[in-house]
């Protein structure tokens, strides 16, 4: 069986990761053919790393779209450009991989599940909960083995070392959304998933602590920083775990806010916020809680699912993959290491998952979470933003389905 020919469009922290994991687990299956991104060198880097001469290298992602025969694409851009390059796949057709979040605004979202409708063709959105093992196993535990009973109480935890949101092109709401989009979209998601229902209500509080005010006089770079520092960037754990030491600081001339990835986390002209709690009601009765912050820079992740059953309670911990369950009316626990093999790789091995669903969606056409999952997911940080802007004022869900 031949090659898929894959595309890539933006090269940055998210599509060099998902390259190198295609270079080194799914040659056979998927070949990249053709990388763009507006830095050429960032293709190029990836282009030399996977030891691939014939990759043709674009600016502009028509070019590539048109110029290239393809099998499939990978849209791994800026959030605020989704919309236009989920467009250019959608025309002609080939099956892509959308990252999330789905877009920055509502009606991006709402334009691309017009794209899926009209050209009767669906994405896979890359919410990487959804592909990763330990989550998976954890969701059959409740629905198919049934051992909490009916589920009425979710927590979510989401306590991450990703302060390296105020030092990309994240730090700007208006390419972004924020850490609030950026990594809550997963969140929002999760809480669907695991209540199997939809948001009725939220209300939420959210803020900038005043440890991350930005300052007027440090619009420095890390490069050009000899301070001793916590957040020097490329030192966190999350890099480290994506393989992209290598790329350290290889644009220094670049002044371009979309393109400077190692801002002084107290850079001027940050807007974003930096923790938020929320809690939800759901249409089966099933309340939700997320808790979010920024944490520091060189710890692990440190998020965790707890569902609450009318017999037993599960908690799921991501860092280590392990389930501790408590089920029977409290009689019995266990302990279960739902981790698998790849659990050290990106996403904790939700990655290599997302490209096995990838693989057999280009073959078939069915993908496992398409657009519908994406607006879905944007509506609820919709409605968390405009609950923190009103102080916690409840916010009621007027549309359910798109």
């Amino acid at each position: 069986m031949m090659s898929l020919k894959i595309g890539i469009i933006g090269v940055g922290v998210r599509g060099a990761s998902l390259s190198f994991l295609i270079n080194k687990y799914f040659k056979k299956q998927l070949k990249i053919v053709a990388l763009c991104d507006l830095i050429e060198e960032k293709c190029n880097k990836v282009k030399k790393e996977i030891n691939d001469n014939k990759i043709n290298i674009y600016k502009n992602a028509k070019s590539l779209v048109n110029n290239e025969k393809l099998d499939g694409l990978i849209i791994t851009s800026h959030t605020d450009q989704h919309f236009k390059h989920a467009k250019l796949a959608a025309e002609k057709k080939i099956k892509s991989i959308l990252d999330k979040p789905i877009s920055v605004s509502l009606k991006d979202a709402k334009g691309i599940v017009e794209l899926e409708k009209r050209n009767k063709f669906q994405f896979l959105m890359s919410f990487t909960r959804r592909y990763e093992t330990s989550w998976i196993k954890a969701w059959n535990l409740i629905y198919n083995k049934k051992l909490i009973g009916d589920v009425y109480l979710i927590k979510l935890n989401s306590i991450v070392p990703y302060t390296r949101y105020f030092q990309t092109w994240h730090r700007y709401n208006k390419f972004s959304g924020g850490g609030i989009n950026d990594k809550c979209s997963h969140h929002v998601d999760v809480l669907r998933w695991f209540a199997n229902s939809e948001v009725v209500s939220l209300s939420s509080f959210g803020s900038r602590h005043s440890h991350f005010t930005s300052k007027k006089n440090k619009n420095i770079r890390c490069k050009d920083c000899y301070e001793k520092c916590n957040y020097r960037r490329y030192d966190a754990l999350g890099d480290a775990r994506e393989n992209l030491k290598k790329f350290k600081n290889n644009y220094s001339s670049l002044n371009d806010k979309r393109q400077i990835d190692d801002h002084c986390v107290w850079a001027d002209g940050s807007d974003i916020l930096s923790h938020f709690t929320c809690n939800f009601d759901f249409e089966n009765e099933v309340i939700g809680n997320i808790n979010f912050s920024c944490f520091g820079p060189a710890s692990e992740d440190q998020e965790t699912l707890e569902v609450v059953g009318i017999k037993g309670k599960l908690k799921l911990i991501r860092s280590t993959g392990i389930i501790e369950l408590t089920y029977d009316n409290g009689k019995k626990f266990k302990r279960i290491d739902a981790k698998d093999n790849y659990h050290q790789t990106s996403h904790f091995g939700a990655d290599i998952r997302l490209l096995k669903s990838y693989i057999n969606y280009l073959k078939n056409g069915k993908s496992e979470v398409s657009a519908e999952n994406g607006i879905k997911s944007l509506k609820i940080i919709d409605m968390i933003n405009k609950s923190i802007a009103k102080k916690g004022k409840l916010i009621e869900n007027k549309i359910k389905k798109y």
